[in-house]
């Protein structure tokens, strides 16, 4: 379900083992224009997730309803590893220096929070966890076994005319990021954005979520430096045919 407090107008696209080169997933763009297709429409499930953060343009009375609610805290032990727990809410108004006023704030007790998450209730706090690396640049592809089956994400896009290939993400036009698994006829698109603005698509996390052995993945999509967007991608709400489905998105914005 989408978490839209703020709406901004950087066009984002969301259709929400080892570092290999793939040279033929690397093109010269024609020109700047860039594909601003939008994916996925965002579908009503069950499953709310949001950023802790401020929320500007928004009342604390817009998130009283989470005290009533059995919202998790989905974030990371020290010792432990990633984990998700009952969350202690917080919803106060906190003071935002760049707009100088108040601003609706949701948090939790934990300062390593990653998401506040209402629709999954964890049959153990400690979540199943894949070491992965933190991103995957156009012309990229990773393979990882998760449950003794092979998988790869793959990425692609198109360069600025003119512009040497220097691993600049603000560079990269048309970006797409693209799951499969062993035995697959196709690939399935997970993420597609335009551009960036000192920001790059990171995998925050992944694992197995909702506890059904195949993998799970929350990404940092934020297509502005100075804006946080999040999506979590569940493969037990997956569609007939597909690997995930993107169950969730918060995005928020903090500029000066």
């Amino acid at each position: 379900m989408r978490t839209v407090i703020i709406l901004f107008l950087c066009l984002i696209v969301y259709a929400c083992g080892g570092r290999q080169k793939q040279s033929g997933d690397i093109k010269a763009a024609f020109d700047d224009e860039s594909d601003t297709t939008l994916l996925p429409v965002d579908e009503d499930t069950e499953i709310d997730i949001l950023i802790p953060a401020g929320y500007r343009g928004s009342l604390l009375s817009d998130f009283y309803h989470m005290y009533s609610e059995p919202w998790y805290d989905f974030y990371q032990d020290v010792t432990a590893g990633f984990c998700m727990n009952r969350a202690n809410v917080k919803v106060e108004n906190f003071y935002d220096d760049c707009i100088e006023d108040s601003v609706a704030s949701v948090f939790s007790d934990r300062d390593n929070s990653i998401l506040l998450i209402k629709g999954i209730e964890p049959q153990d706090s400690l979540i199943e966890t894949k070491p992965i690396q933190d991103s995957i640049y156009m012309g990229e592809q990773y393979e990882f076994e998760f449950h003794n089956q092979k998988y790869r994400l793959r990425a692609e896009g198109v360069l600025r005319n003119d512009i040497e290939n220097n691993g600049n993400w603000d560079n990269v036009r048309n970006y797409k990021l693209y799951l499969s698994k062993a035995g697959m006829d196709k690939e399935q698109l997970l993420i597609a954005m335009p551009e960036f603005h000192d920001t790059h698509v990171a995998i925050l996390w992944m694992g197995d979520m909702d506890m059904d052995g195949c993998p799970d993945f929350i990404f940092d999509v934020s297509g502005d430096y100075e804006s946080k967007s999040v999506v979590l991608f569940l493969s037990s709400k997956a569609d007939d045919g597909l690997l995930v489905k993107c169950v969730g998105r918060s995005e928020y914005v903090f500029d000066c």
